[in-house]
């Protein structure tokens, strides 16, 4: 009887320090599960142990916004970009077209200068051709008041089987090339001219 008695006490104590055992696991680990809760409908997404969760969260477009309306902003800053290069494109290839213009009138200059060093050359820009007296007038007036001396130079031509006067703009002479090569440049930017050109003045063609 006596020996029945401590079989069921030790069976008891065993089951008693298997359970404190689990009370004290569950004391340590519990906690921790529940001291960091990921909200339901977000994935969290940890690199190493102990670094703060990211949460992501699917993207979706403000209220009042539709799908069509972001596409069409799109294309359109896509069009604009599209205009703004070939624009730069264009102003690019005038400033190189300007460049060549100067660097063969320079090289001419040079040419010039070491076939016949004795000769005085001057230059002048030939600007605009017009037909009505008029307009050619004002030519001259709004070229003054920008301090440019302008004179016009009469030609006969035949227009539809008619004799017809043609009054050309050209600025005065220049005694090199710089200073007509700057008058060029400001008159065009000015008048925004696009067929105006250096002639050499030389001591021989005045007249």
């Amino acid at each position: 009887m006596t020996e029945n008695l401590s079989a069921d006490e030790d069976v008891i104590k065993y089951r008693l320090v298997g359970a404190l055992v689990w009370i004290l696991l569950l004391l340590l680990f519990v906690p921790g599960w529940y001291a960091d809760p990921v909200p339901q409908g977000v994935q969290s997404v940890s690199s190493d142990k102990g670094a703060e969760p990211i949460a992501i969260t699917a993207y979706h477009l403000p209220e009042g916004v539709q799908p069509d309306a972001v596409k069409q902003e799109i294309l359109v800053g896509a069009r604009e970009r599209h205009l703004q290069e070939i624009q730069q494109r264009e102003q690019r290839l005038q400033e190189s077209k300007a460049q060549t213009q100067v660097q063969q009138a320079v090289a001419t200059k040079r040419t010039s200068d070491t076939e016949s060093p004795s000769i005085d050359r001057q230059y002048m820009v030939r600007l605009i051709t017009f037909f009505e007296i008029e307009k050619a007038d004002q030519f001259v007036k709004r070229a003054k008041k920008h301090g440019y001396k302008v004179v016009l130079k009469e030609f006969n031509v035949s227009k539809n089987g008619k004799n017809q006067i043609v009054y050309q703009a050209r600025t005065e002479n220049y005694n090199s090339l710089d200073k007509a090569l700057k008058a060029k440049q400001n008159l065009d930017k000015i008048f925004h001219l696009q067929g105006s050109r250096i002639i050499e003045v030389t001591q021989e063609s005045k007249n």
